[in-house]
């Protein structure tokens, strides 16, 4: 028998095994006996431990109360004209299971660097596929004209939405540039308008950097978040650098999550216009919009 057909026999015959149990006050033992199956999975059935539907081999591993949070994100996502793609949704789904496991304190069952599995992934698919044609679902960022069309369509909507038309004080571009260390490279420089550049030496710092830099329509400029690889640089980074700008360390040297959250509580939301709602156009990143983002 397939498994599929297994997992019918074992709940049409627990039942049947239970209403026995009931009816004629067979033991555990002689239930087992009598029907063949395994007194543990009787005694898990009589003392509801175990479902009459439970499915054999092992338990998923992202729980339902997950995969109803990955939902949940992956529609505010999309309401905000961020793309749904399966990168998005498998970053979603790992920093969903992660938080979840440190808040109950178990252990992950999904390696934090590999992610979820492509078997994970074919299933989740299956069980939400409607929701995922709702969204729009892409396997891949797509620069098809109709799908810059939509978008801009989406964008339009959202603008008139939340009021931000005409209102360039309010609606902001956010862009990362990333950068090698290389010692044969210049010191990198970063400049506002009209005033001078300011510039951050390498010192012996040999590995990466970036610089997520946000402004808005009407010229205003938001203090960047400057990111390096592993470690800070062993000389003075700071000095020269730009008025209120941000450091910070991610392994990659690129903005990542936790990264780019702690630049939204500490840089933009202080010093972006006072009037809310507000507009930030960036790239969709999954390092970016994560739940704690969202949240």
């Amino acid at each position: 028998k397939t498994r599929q057909q297994r997992r019918k026999w074992d709940k049409e015959k627990c039942e049947e095994i239970l209403k026995d149990i009931a009816e004629n006050k067979l033991t555990i033992r002689a239930a087992s006996r009598k029907y063949g199956v395994p007194q543990s999975t009787l005694q898990d059935k009589v003392q509801g431990k175990s479902a009459l539907d439970a499915n054999l081999g092992r338990p998923p591993f992202i729980l339902q109360d997950e995969e109803d949070s990955i939902i949940y994100y992956m529609k505010y996502r999309a309401e905000h004209g961020f793309p749904t793609t399966k990168k998005a949704i498998l970053a979603l789904a790992l920093e969903v299971h992660l938080r979840h496991c440190a808040k109950n304190g178990t252990a992950p069952k999904v390696h934090p660097q590999r992610g979820l599995s492509q078997k994970w992934w074919k299933g989740f698919k299956e069980r939400n596929s409607t929701i995922l044609r709702q969204l729009g679902f892409l396997e891949n960022l797509s620069t098809k004209s109709e799908d810059r069309t939509k978008y801009f369509d989406q964008l339009k909507t959202i603008m008139t939405k939340e009021g931000v038309n005409g209102q360039p004080h309010r609606i902001y571009h956010a862009d990362e540039t990333g950068f090698d260390l290389d010692s044969a490279l210049e010191p990198l420089t970063f400049a506002k308008l009209n005033v001078p550049g300011a510039a951050i030496r390498k010192g012996s710092h040999d590995h990466k950097l970036s610089c997520l830099e946000c402004v808005a329509a009407d010229g205003a400029t938001i203090p960047p978040l400057i990111t390096f690889s592993k470690s800070f640089p062993t000389a003075d980074y700071t000095s020269e650098g730009p008025d209120n700008a941000l450091y910070a360390v991610t392994p990659s040297g690129l903005v990542e999550g936790d990264a780019f959250l702690r630049w939204l509580q500490e840089s933009f939301l202080p010093f972006c216009s006072p009037v809310r709602p507000v507009l930030v156009l960036m790239d969709p990143s999954s390092t970016h919009v994560t739940p704690e983002v969202i949240d």
